[in-house]
């Protein structure tokens, strides 16, 4: 499918909106590294207005996985048909960008798309325009723009995670630690005291004892950092 879409994108035709959300978008997502799982179509979006909300639709939403929420989101899409601009198609998806906090705005028409990536600031800006015809000859761009890859790796570099999404990405890296750290023996063990002096305990039983964790205080040079 994704190698068989570029190649016969220049010879499609659309003649509805729903004929670019089916044989245009979602072909395009999945040609640009993703999956089903990864594509919501018509989320909900509700724009909180005193008490009640008001509930929209978004054509698409495009998340990091099966897990749809504002910490995973990374492009929204709104579609029209080949009759209509991408004026309003591009506001829409802003509103609906600002609500899901997704990066990337994906409008399209059929016959022109275009790729806003949204700014903190609250505005967006263009990044690409082409011809749908013509798209082929730009899959390198909107793969570096809005490919899966691509966007989850500028997702992540703003501060658009949160902190369980932040600790998962340093889950390799404390395991990988743990390993290498575990190839060491005590050099010497030291005689721990609780709060009072009440209760001592040795230096390698620490963990067994406190196995939800322990603040170890001491002077300077007492060997607190490599204890820990």
């Amino acid at each position: 499918m994704p190698n068989s879409f570029w190649s016969s994108v220049r010879d499609l035709g659309f003649g509805s909106e729903a004929d670019v959300e089916t044989r245009l978008i979602v072909p395009l997502l999945l040609a640009i590294g993703y999956s089903t799982d990864d594509i919501g179509s018509k989320v909900a979006i509700v724009f909180q207005t005193g008490k009640h909300g008001r509930p929209y639709e978004a054509d698409y939403v495009v998340y990091d996985g099966k897990i749809h929420s504002e910490d995973t989101s990374l492009i929204v899409s709104e579609v029209k048909s080949p009759t209509e601009g991408l004026a309003f198609s591009k506001r829409q998806a802003e509103s609906y960008a600002f609500a899901t906090r997704a990066p990337f705005l994906l409008p399209s028409n059929g016959i022109q798309l275009e790729i806003w990536q949204v700014r903190f600031s609250g505005s967006s800006e263009l990044q690409f325009r082409c011809e749908v015809a013509g798209l082929a000859s730009h899959r390198g761009i909107i793969e570096s723009l809005i490919g899966k890859t691509a966007a989850i790796e500028y997702f992540r570099s703003t501060l658009r995670k949160s902190a369980l999404a932040a600790s998962n990405d340093f889950a390799a890296y404390i395991d990988a630690e743990a390993r290498r750290a575990a190839q060491w023996t005590i050099a010497a063990s030291r005689k721990l005291a609780s709060e009072g002096g009440a209760k001592t305990c040795p230096s390698a039983d620490l963990l067994a004892n406190s196995p939800q964790g322990a603040v170890v205080a001491g002077a300077s040079g007492f060997g607190k950092t490599t204890l820990a």
